[in-house]
């Protein structure tokens, strides 16, 4: 049975100043102390905290000295709000042109595309449309992977769809890609399957030649998609404010409030479940001669050398304590040191330049080009991550005690 939290989050409704209030326009925070450097799946940011208005001081404390602050929150507010309705108005007229084209590669960016036209809440019609438009995709040269990736997890995250056809044709379409065979196995853990056919999904993915989670080409096609609406002309205010809002204001870079909208809308809609295979890897409850761990081990070590930063803190934190003691043990630290490097120079890499490399090239390969850029693609000698778990996993390869 699947849990309330796995499903119908399929084309969920993102605005884009959400977007760029949670995630400061880079593709995906991985602060220190995030979920990926927890090596856990993303936990769902709060937008607001509930018990917030409790401890707010009363209505008119400070209000003579802050009135003038509020006046110019409010503005911006206004100007802000200005721009998503106008690029809605947008947006909604360039899917009416996609729809009205008709050919395979107009209805991926329709489908890709259709859940931004309503931030606020999607629609069954609207849901029904983008399926409609992912299967007259499905022949799109080249993207036959994402388009069926797309397909199976639109499915996976509802609980009146039938996944066996969408995941059969992602298998048929991607058989080497171990993606393909963990959906399967967490879709048959949360079914209740036996441990065995779980193993066997396992097997599977282990014999695959890589690991793809669609967060990249997700992402490049949906910002090529969005280069094509013609957005309305932006205010100096509202692009003031929104690199306000994105916390660009003090970059030494000019970004254009039009590419910031981009760049915020080009995230991958759905990231991959994780749970189920992470609790049949679970290093301390595996054996290390069975064939469970060598087949954990090839799976995160496919994930380990994905293109997504998630994946590979991911793949990594769990390789250091597979490989705890053993030949490999200095190896994987370092790797994990690695990739606590990346991470925590992530968020300052603000430039148009890198926000579209990341898009196009994804967030690991991006992120190194660009520290081998700075002369920087080695962590300096000594250097350890903020991270309580990091620094205990690279230091001696195990998490630190609970307290």
């Amino acid at each position: 049975m699947r849990s309330m939290s796995e499903t119908k989050r399929a084309g969920r409704p993102r605005s884009w100043l959400l977007l760029l209030l949670l995630a400061a326009v880079c593709a995906c925070d991985r602060s220190p102390g995030g979920q990926a450097a927890k090596s856990e799946p993303p936990a769902r940011a709060p937008v607001a905290d509930s018990n917030s208005g409790a401890s707010a001081p009363p209505p008119d404390a400070g209000s003579h000295h802050s009135a003038p602050g509020n006046e110019s929150r409010a503005r911006a507010a206004a100007t802000l709000e200005q721009a998503h309705s106008d690029y809605l108005s947008a947006l909604r007229i360039h899917l009416k042109t996609l729809a009205d084209r008709g050919d395979p590669h107009s209805q991926l960016q329709l489908a890709l595309l259709l859940p931004l036209s309503q931030p606020d809440s999607i629609s069954e019609q609207l849901l029904a449309a983008r399926q409609g438009a992912l299967d007259k995709a499905a022949t799109v040269p080249g993207q036959e992977g994402l388009v069926a990736w797309l397909q199976a997890m639109d499915c996976f995250e509802r609980e009146d769809c039938d996944l066996q056809p969408a995941l059969s044709r992602l298998q048929q379409v991607e058989p080497d890609n171990a993606m393909a065979w963990l959906l399967a196995l967490e879709d048959a853990a949360r079914s209740d399957a036996d441990p065995a056919q779980l193993d066997r999904y396992l097997r599977l993915a282990a014999q695959a030649d890589h690991y793809d989670d669609h967060l990249t080409d997700s992402s490049r096609e949906t910002q090529k998609a969005l280069e094509q609406v013609a957005m309305p002309p932006m205010t100096s205010q509202a692009e003031a404010a929104l690199r306000k809002v994105a916390k660009l204001d003090g970059s030494t870079h000019q970004h254009d409030g039009h590419a910031l909208i981009v760049a915020a809308l080009a995230t991958p809609m759905t990231f991959p479940p994780y749970r189920a295979t992470f609790e049949l890897c679970k290093p301390q409850a595996v054996r290390a001669e069975s064939q469970r761990s060598g087949d954990c081990r090839a799976v995160l070590t496919l994930m380990a050398d994905g293109d997504s930063l998630l994946a590979q803190a991911m793949g990594t934190s769990r390789m250091v304590q597979f490989a705890a003691g053993g030949r490999d043990d200095a190896y994987w630290r370092e790797r994990l040191r690695e990739s606590h490097w990346l991470r925590e120079n992530f968020a300052r890499f603000d430039s148009p330049a890198m926000l579209r490399a990341v898009r196009e090239l994804g967030e690991v390969p991006a992120a190194r080009a660009e520290l081998e850029r700075l002369g920087e693609s080695r962590p300096p000698l000594g250097w350890l991550p903020e991270s309580v778990n990091g620094r205990a996993l690279i230091t001696t390869g195990r998490l630190p005690p609970k307290p």
